[in-house]
């Protein structure tokens, strides 16, 4: 059993455990912007008590104990809760479960990529952690509010695989994806994500009154990303588009 100096040692202790809060406390935004799942409205307290929350301890866990052991991950996560004695049973209880499945998913990883792990860039570790996390997020494997909610919210309720019950006959989005970097390293280029499902034709849309000023809209979103829009710009742009 490894013995760490960090947490024999007040200095080191406070070091690595600023470092590990730091880090974890940005990717989390990082991936926020990326995946889209839930913030807390209140300035200060985005990754507080909400899905942000749940990555945040999942993902940090996991990278944890990739980059140190799985002792490591354990420690740093009793630390925290050190720093914050008096939490509520309840949010004590989300954020052990989602430490305990970013241990989990470390352990998917180590299976997956063995030897060949430590071969890839750091940005492409991160890439693959934030990933496989958001999968876990997907199936309802995490905890993302202290009342013990597992569904996500928004724009993502759709993809949980444990709850997705929407009516597929009825569009539920179709936007342009600019493109995206693979965790491997390979580029993919931009290309249309759609629903499945049937599309008004443009001529009903257009004797609705929703095709006004088609390519004057289209040019207006013709550089930006989707995952950058908010639902009403993907809406305006949607009613353009299809």
């Amino acid at each position: 059993m490894k013995i760490y100096k960090e947490y024999y040692d007040k200095n080191e202790r406070n070091k690595t455990h600023k470092y590990y809060n730091d880090k974890i406390s940005s990717d989390t935004m990082r991936y926020q912007k990326k995946y889209n799942f839930e913030l807390n409205q209140r300035k200060g307290h985005e990754t507080w008590n909400c899905e942000a929350d749940a990555f945040k301890h999942a993902y940090g866990s996991a990278l944890m104990t990739l980059d140190r052991d799985e002792l490591f991950s354990i420690l740093a996560g009793w630390q925290h809760e050190k720093v914050t004695p008096n939490n509520p049973i309840n949010e004590n209880k989300m954020d052990t479960h989602n430490n305990n499945v970013g241990r989990k998913v470390a352990k998917e990883i180590k299976n997956s990529y063995e030897e060949n792990w430590n071969k890839l860039s750091r940005q492409q570790q991160e890439d693959i952690i934030a990933d496989r996390v958001w999968k876990h997020m997907q199936a309802g494997d995490l905890i993302l509010s202290p009342d013990g909610r597992r569904e996500l919210k928004g724009v993502n309720k759709g993809s949980n695989k444990k709850s997705d019950t929407s009516d597929r006959t009825s569009c539920v989005g179709s936007y342009p994806v600019s493109g995206y970097k693979r965790a491997d390293g390979k580029e993919v280029k931009g290309y249309t994500r759609h629903c499945g499902a049937k599309h008004l034709s443009n001529r009903k849309l257009l004797n609705d009154g929703l095709l006004n000023n088609k390519q004057e809209i289209l040019n207006k979103y013709k550089n930006k990303k989707a995952q950058d829009l908010s639902k009403r710009e993907i809406e305006e742009f949607l009613k353009a588009y299809l």
